[in-house]
């Protein structure tokens, strides 16, 4: 806790020239085995790790000022590159969130995320409204239980228009049940839609949704997935996507074990029909600190 403490204030210190309250750094070293099913295809691979730091800082009259970057690194390969994940300013209050950048879009966070406990491993039919955005402009609020988020992306290199796009998408509770809906416009008038909807049971979550990006030169994508725990440290996870226009579904399933509340070893294995069959399996260790 103190080294984490001590790590904070340099690096806060580094970028603004003094100590900035409420910073936190934070990271995830995520690294597997993989081996294909043909046994071609073995080696250690980075499975998305990364690092930042976020922190906020008291202006008074309920407002704060925000700041989150986060860079995600190759840790299995010497002198391996780091990429920009996250990186914004903003401001928040009681009108809710500002916040100019680069950051995970509304319709990843409220609904398509939702439905993707493997962090995109193997996961067919990809984001279909998206992931990370960057040159964007974002408004986050929540009305109650209801969590409401928009992104305009401004491409300052695009003359010919003021924006390029805009994203925005709602969830909501229903008891157990949690529904997302995402829609996503880029200038030339292509859209996209998408839905998620979620049961939260004993123990266990079902989840089932729909993309359409068909006008926007992607696909539909249907979405199942489903976890369940396994005594008190174990989770069982299975996701299943099928395109449409290309006929093609893959399915993941996995064990998630949780070697202590930082510390988890895990094995995934995902299968996809086209081509005759291809199917990998990752076995790993993931540490967040």
């Amino acid at each position: 806790m103190k080294k984490s403490v001590i790590i904070a204030g340099a690096v806060a210190a580094v970028m603004a020239g003094t100590a900035v309250a409420d910073t936190t750094v934070y990271g995830r070293a995520r690294i597997g085995l993989v081996v294909a099913s043909d046994n071609d295809n073995v080696g250690i691979v980075n499975d998305s790790s990364r690092f930042g730091f976020k922190g906020s800082e008291d202006l008074g009259n309920g407002m704060a000022a925000i700041y989150h970057f986060e860079l995600g690194y190759t840790a299995d390969e010497q002198g391996g590159g780091v990429g920009n994940r996250i990186g914004l300013v903003g401001l928040k209050g009681d009108f809710g969130t500002v916040a100019l950048g680069t950051t995970w879009g509304p319709s990843y966070n409220l609904v398509e995320g939702n439905l993707d406990p493997f962090n995109h491993f193997g996961k067919i039919g990809g984001y279909v409204l998206g992931g990370r955005w960057s040159d964007v402009g974002a408004y986050i609020n929540k009305f109650g239980d209801v969590s409401v988020q928009a992104a305009i992306v401004m491409d300052e290199a695009d003359t010919d228009n003021l924006t390029d796009g805009y994203n925005i998408a709602v969830n909501f509770p229903a008891g157990p049940v949690s529904v997302g809906v995402g829609f996503l416009s880029i200038t030339d008038g292509d859209s996209a839609t998408a839905l998620s909807v979620n049961y939260a049971g004993d123990g266990f979550t079902v989840g089932f949704g729909y993309a359409d990006g068909e006008d926007m030169g992607k696909d539909k994508v249907t979405t199942l997935q489903a976890t369940a725990k396994v005594g008190s440290a174990g989770k069982v996870l299975l996701h299943y996507g099928a395109l449409d226009a290309a006929d093609v579904n893959g399915t993941i399933l996995g064990y998630h074990h949780n070697l202590s509340k930082r510390t988890q070893a895990y094995i995934e294995t995902a299968t996809e029909d086209a081509d005759g069959g291809n199917a990998s399996t990752i076995v790993g260790l993931k540490h967040n600190f």
